[in-house]
């Protein structure tokens, strides 16, 4: 969240509030966020838990924060909540309102929860303006993103629009190929290992190909999946080096602004 810049015309935060779940997918992630913040000079932060089970409306909490004169209000909260959040404001009050949203909220499901009544399509979506910082996929010309996407659309029936499907689907491939390398009784510890070599391996195969990627790991040949969610590199730990890329709602869609 580019929350001290104010690159692209984007107004810089003075006064923040962070709106989180207190569970696994808001509050570690709220936290780290906040611990950030508090780094930087002459920014002012305050965080503010909800329940993960979203609520009809949220006018009270709302207007909480608006009476400590916010300009920047960073949402790390599922899609459905974020709609009620923001359209429990009342019209105005997001005049000047600099919001921001994590990975979750760069979907259509954000859009559609926005809106209220979901199968109104032609109703403006509360989520209009709303940007934020997301993990890049792919280019569409890699060949891992077409095969991700052919198979996507053969088993669904559609295109997907979900912000971690491909991670997903890279890490179905990376475990299939790392139980291959090492056999079904590896530890986890030599399940990372074998990720690890594979993600930095020479040879490049696509997802397409991954009878001739498990053979090819079989035989112990210095592959290489570079994986269908972006340039895919696995640290020691096992961690991801992701690149990220910045987003925002414009005319009902998410308009992904390009790697950084």
């Amino acid at each position: 969240m580019c929350i001290r810049d104010s690159s692209a015309g984007a107004q810089a935060c003075k006064r923040v509030a962070i709106f989180a779940t207190k569970d696994a997918h808001g509050e570690p992630f709220a936290r780290a966020l906040e611990a950030e913040l508090l780094r930087a000079p002459r920014l002012d932060v305050g965080l503010l838990f909800v329940e993960s089970e979203a609520r009809r409306s949220y006018e009270d909490l709302v207007n909480q924060l608006l009476e400590t004169k916010i300009d920047c209000l960073a949402l790390i909260v599922s899609p459905k909540l974020a709609g009620r959040i923001l359209g429990s404001m009342k019209p105005g009050l997001r005049k000047g309102l600099r919001v921001l949203g994590g990975d979750s909220l760069a979907s259509r499901d954000f859009v559609e929860f926005g809106r209220g009544d979901v199968d109104d399509t032609t109703a403006t979506s509360v989520a209009e303006g709303v940007e934020g910082i997301a993990v890049a996929s792919a280019a569409a010309t890699r060949p891992e993103y077409a095969a991700f996407r052919r198979h996507f659309r053969t088993i669904t029936g559609t295109d997907t629009e979900e912000p971690f499907a491909p991670h997903q689907f890279d890490a179905v491939i990376l475990l299939a190929l790392a139980i291959e390398a090492q056999g079904f009784d590896a530890t986890s510890t030599e399940l990372r290992e074998a990720m690890v070599r594979i993600s930095k391996g020479k040879t490049g195969y696509g997802p397409g190909e991954l009878g001739r990627l498990l053979r090819a790991v079989a035989r112990g040949e210095d592959v290489r999946y570079e994986g269908a969610s972006g340039d895919l590199h696995l640290l020691p730990n096992g961690r991801v080096k992701g690149t990220f890329e910045s987003w925002h709602v414009r005319e009902g869609k998410i308009v992904r602004l390009g790697a950084h």
